[in-house]
C-alpha cells in the first residue's frame, strides 16, 4: 500500500512591517500604508479592540511608526531633514483668461 502525502497546514506567520520609506505598501486591518522613499501616507480606518488580534495591530502600527521616528531622527542628526518637503512638479503660471491672476497647473 502506497504511503499517502499529508498536506501540511500552512501557519499564519506574522508579518514584519516594512522599514521607514522603503516602497512597501500594505494594511493592517482597514489602515493602508503608502510607504514611500519621501513619503509615508496612512489611510483608512485602523479598529484596536481588547483583543489578541487588536494588540497584534497595536504592535505593529508601533513597530512602523518607531522605525519612522527613528528613521527621522538619523536624517536630523546628519543635517539632511527637509524644513518642507514642496512638490517640485508645481507650475504657477498666469492664468491667460483670468486677467493675469495665478494658478496652479
Amino acid at each position: 500500500m502506497a504511503a499517502k502525502k499529508i498536506a501540511k497546514k500552512k501557519v499564519p506567520t506574522k508579518t514584519q512591517p516594512a522599514k521607514a520609506f522603503s516602497e512597501k505598501q500594505w494594511a493592517i486591518g482597514e489602515l493602508e500604508i503608502d510607504n514611500s522613499l519621501d513619503k509615508i501616507s496612512l489611510t483608512g480606518r485602523l479598529d484596536i479592540d481588547k483583543s489578541e488580534e487588536g494588540l497584534a495591530k497595536a504592535r505593529e502600527l508601533l513597530e512602523f511608526l518607531n522605525d519612522t521616528v527613528q528613521s527621522l531622527t538619523q536624517l536630523q542628526n546628519k543635517k539632511l531633514l527637509m524644513k518642507d518637503l514642496k512638490d517640485d512638479n508645481v507650475v504657477t503660471r498666469a492664468n491667460p483668461f483670468n486677467s493675469g491672476k495665478l494658478r496652479s497647473i
